[in-house]
């Protein structure tokens, strides 16, 4: 199942109760998906700085 499938999957009325569920996250932020809605291979942009060194990123 894509991450987009899982998204729609949670969109759906009977479903959006999981949310309020949730009672932690966790962030990897060198995941990223393609267009597709798949994990992407990409190295993660330069450009978008570092999480180490982000005043509203926390690791």
């Amino acid at each position: 199942m894509s991450f987009s499938d899982q998204l729609r999957h949670l969109e759906q009325p009977a479903n959006i109760s999981l949310l309020l569920e949730i009672k932690r996250g966790l962030e990897k932020e060198n995941l990223r998906v393609t267009p597709q809605g798949y994990l992407s291979e990409k190295k993660h942009l330069s450009e978008l700085g570092s999480a180490l060194t982000h005043p509203s990123i926390t690791t």
